[in-house]
């Protein structure tokens, strides 16, 4: 009798040893493949794509400012100037939709000259030109410059859509990053095949401004403005991932 229980308790360890160390051995495999999944080697590398791009619309920017001791004097002055400034652009041929006011201000300040000084009230008043056709920018501030504008302050060209050309420089960065990856795995023997994350880090299309510093000489005003425009560079980053 006592020789079947002790042979029944043995055979119930028997049991318990052998489910438990199945559960036991079927845990420690698992957690090691979860080890070597998080633990895999990987390269981090940039690419930049770039492409250039020819501008397609330009914005000038014409200001009127003037000067009196009375503020309702030096804003009447400005009116004037102008009005006659925006009439010879659109007797051009400008929208009047594409010729807007950027800025516009009244403020009281005091001149110097020599050891005298002058409290006076100065107007300025900007209007940004809209152009699509960019042989106008030189001829625009001309006209502009001989109706009454004192002021240029700058030309600015850029792209209207960059999206397929940023696409382009995506594909570019792209190709960039592998070749990167390719160079440097290439020392240890491992070769990139697909890449485990790309993070895109990008701007659009750059923005390329000429500042004009216009001559209101009576010989200057009788010369053609000279403005070219560069290209504008459309750049994509990205940063890749590869493991191995």
């Amino acid at each position: 009798m006592k020789k079947l229980i002790i042979g029944s308790i043995v055979g119930i360890v028997a049991v318990a040893l052998m489910f438990g160390g199945g559960y036991i051995k079927g845990t420690s495999t698992s957690s090691a493949d979860e080890i070597t999944k998080t633990s895999a080697n990987k390269v981090s590398v940039t690419g930049s794509g770039t492409i250039s791009m020819k501008p397609d619309v330009a914005y000038v920017n014409v200001g009127v400012t003037t000067q009196n001791e009375v503020a309702a004097l030096a804003q009447e002055e400005n009116k004037k100037l102008m009005n006659a400034v925006m009439d010879s652009l659109l007797d051009m041929g400008l929208l009047k939709e594409n010729l807007t006011t950027s800025n516009y201000s009244l403020y009281k300040t005091t001149l110097y000259n020599k050891e005298e000084k002058e409290d006076v009230v100065i107007a300025n008043n900007t209007l940004k030109v809209k152009l699509t056709d960019l042989d106008m920018v030189g001829k625009v501030i001309d006209v502009a410059a001989k109706n009454g504008a004192n002021k240029i302050n700058s030309v600015r060209f850029e792209v209207a859509d960059t999206t397929k050309a940023y696409n382009d420089a995506l594909v570019l960065a792209m190709k960039s990053a592998e070749s990167k990856a390719k160079a440097i795995m290439g020392t240890f023997d491992e070769s990139p095949i697909k890449p485990s994350s790309v993070t895109e880090s990008s701007y659009g299309g750059r923005m390329y401004n000429e500042n004009v510093y216009a001559d209101f000489s009576a010989k200057a005003l009788s010369a053609s403005t000279p403005i070219n425009a560069e290209n504008i560079d459309v750049t994509a980053n990205v940063t890749v991932e590869y493991q191995y």
